[in-house]
């Protein structure tokens, strides 16, 4: 009696592989979209919880007893584009305490009768490391909130001028700086300092980080003299916690402040 094989034809072991390697395919691709998300939001995140950071910090004033007064914390995005880093710093005066006109001011650094804002210009360039012990006003680095994450493959592009925040020692009012350091949306009118009154022309920090991958695109705001901070992931507003500022608000080192710190879930 003869016996009878049943097997696969090679018509059929060759349609089986196609789709294995099909279903396979469609796995990685979204493993490592997934992938990309996931570091996406953990950069973001970051940056977010370092904005918030500093200017909690500038609004305790965290400085050494050997420093001069500082007229904010702030950090640096300049750099953001090229490598994804940002830097924080300290912003040294020339001045023991506060008291100087330039301490007091609408804007750090300003002196009243000046015709420009030159003087409250931000003295960018090198940071350097060390304490605000200098006769001039000087940048410092500040440790311990510079991330150390490296952005996911994506391009960073500015939608404003704005490359430097400044949050104002004890008050915590975001001020914006371009790329060679000019105050922005302030200018001078009959001798004093005033605001942009159109709030649709304010710069404000703001830039779109796009993922190479396939994770959908970041955009950060942070708002002027309050500090918060918007992120939209595509078209959806996510905010960031919010440290209310008072706008006309400057005390000074023996003054009554007490800053409403966001609750912490």
């Amino acid at each position: 009696m003869q016996n009878k094989y049943t097997a696969f034809t090679l018509l059929e072991m060759l349609l089986v592989m196609g789709i294995m390697m099909i279903l396979m395919g469609m796995t990685f691709t979204s493993f490592s979209g997934l992938q990309d998300t996931i570091k996406m939001n953990e950069y973001i995140l970051n940056m977010e919880q370092d904005i918030g950071a500093v200017q909690r910090a500038s609004m305790l004033l965290e400085r050494n007893t050997e420093e001069n007064w500082l007229y904010g914390l702030g950090i640096d995005f300049s750099q953001l584009s090229q490598d994804g880093k940002y830097t924080t710093f300290k912003w040294c005066t020339p001045y023991l305490d506060y008291g100087d006109e330039t301490t007091r001011s609408k804007v750090p650094g300003y002196k009243t009768g000046d015709l420009t804002l030159d003087g409250a210009k931000l003295p960018v360039g090198n940071i350097e490391s060390g304490l605000c012990t200098q006769t001039d006003d000087t940048l410092k680095t500040l440790l311990g909130y510079t991330t150390e994450l490296t952005i996911p493959k994506s391009t960073v592009k500015f939608n404003s001028r704005a490359r430097y925040v400044v949050f104002e020692s004890v008050t915590g009012r975001a001020f914006f700086y371009d790329f060679e350091g000019n105050l922005l949306n302030y200018s001078i009118i009959d001798g004093q300092v005033v605001i942009e009154d159109d709030p649709s022309q304010l710069e404000e920090l703001n830039f779109t980080i796009t993922s190479l991958g396939s994770a959908a695109p970041r955009t950060v705001r942070v708002h002027h003299l309050s500090g918060r901070i918007d992120t939209i992931v595509g078209s959806r507003v996510q905010e960031a916690e919010l440290v209310p500022i008072d706008e006309e608000i400057v005390l000074p080192p023996g003054g009554v402040i007490d800053p409403v710190l966001p609750p912490t879930e």
